[in-house]
């Protein structure tokens, strides 16, 4: 598997290729095809494993750990899946496991956009403790929607979720970089008749564990923050156009089975890497479901009375909302 570890797959050439427009794709891409299957794959540095036990696990029992790699191999002959794992890291103290699952059936999802497999297994598999482990309960969502870009850049951003039981043990597979696309409603303060509402806008959920600097990848468990973006804002009816994005920065998460809460009692937007203190942003929490939602909502309250104070309350999912 040496030669898929090179980029995240691109989108937007799936999405040509499901769709059975012949499109030529840069040899480097993770992606190739024919008549009858689909191959992606997803580098080490993409993705971040949570664990937890399987019984009756509390926050604190979730431990984080840098992404393995994987091949994902979507096969309509036989509408079939395969999924293939390079160095899972589970925990410290064990080998990581590599394993490979076959014909796993595709599932039927209420989206076209979306391929995977619900709720599958067991298999069993020997690892290299010349232990045999069993794996049981796979969950596999990939939306290959081609306009899942964020920025003008129109770089697609990979939209996936795996879990499988693992032994004793529950494993979450989650992007460092999730796109949601929600609708606002927001609610003057001062005058609570004051409500605007249905606000389009594209949120970026950044997980903070991974760091790049000069040429290398660092990861740091305990740095359990994400940083949320937001294209085109205008969650308050006075803040001007030429806001393009502002992020809301090191928000604290808590994990549990089916996703992750997000809390920050201050903070203030980031505009160009500046804090911008006409917007400061109190009293933030969020619900993220793997695979479904983000339900945010949060209290600007502005010294600047041409601001004013206000809740703003966000529904999100990963698909694209049609305007």
């Amino acid at each position: 598997m040496n030669r898929i570890f090179r980029k995240i797959f691109s989108f937007a050439c799936m999405a040509a290729a499901i769709s059975g427009t012949l499109v030529s794709c840069d040899n480097d891409n993770n992606l190739e095809f024919d008549e009858q299957t689909i191959t992606l794959t997803l580098l080490p540095a993409g993705s971040f494993t949570a664990v937890a036990p399987i019984e009756n696990p509390s926050a604190s029992d979730w431990k984080l750990f840098s992404g393995a790699g994987y091949l994902f191999v979507f096969d309509f002959k036989t509408n079939t899946c395969a999924i293939q794992v390079e160095n899972l890291k589970v925990d410290n103290s064990t080998t990581p496991l590599s394993f490979t699952l076959t014909n796993l059936p595709q599932s039927t999802e209420k989206d076209v956009n979306v391929r995977g497999v619900d709720t599958y297994g067991p298999y069993a598999f020997e690892g290299p403790d010349s232990r045999t482990h069993l794996v049981k309960n796979i969950r596999l969502f990939c939306l290959r929607d081609a306009n899942r870009h964020f920025d003008d850049e129109n770089v697609a951003v990979p939209t996936f979720f795996l879990s499988f039981d693992l032994d004793d043990t529950q494993v979450k597979v989650v992007p460092y970089n999730e796109i949601y696309f929600g609708t606002t409603t927001s609610t003057n303060l001062s005058n609570t008749s004051n409500v605007e509402s249905a606000k389009t806008a594209k949120y970026l959920v950044t997980f903070n564990m991974l760091k790049y600097n000069n040429g290398q990848y660092s990861f740091n468990p305990d740095n359990r923050t994400v940083d949320i973006t937001i294209l085109n804002p205008k969650f308050i009816p006075s803040m001007p156009d030429m806001i393009k994005q502002i992020t809301f920065p090191g928000i604290p998460f808590t994990l549990d089975e089916n996703g992750f809460t997000l809390e920050s009692s201050a903070l203030l937007p980031v505009i160009n890497t500046r804090p911008f203190s006409d917007f400061p942003i109190s009293d933030l929490s969020a619900e993220i479901v793997y695979e479904k939602s983000m339900n945010l909502e949060f209290d600007c309250l502005s010294t600047n009375p041409k601001v004013g104070s206000w809740n703003v309350k966000v529904d999100a999912t990963p698909f694209v909302i049609n305007n």
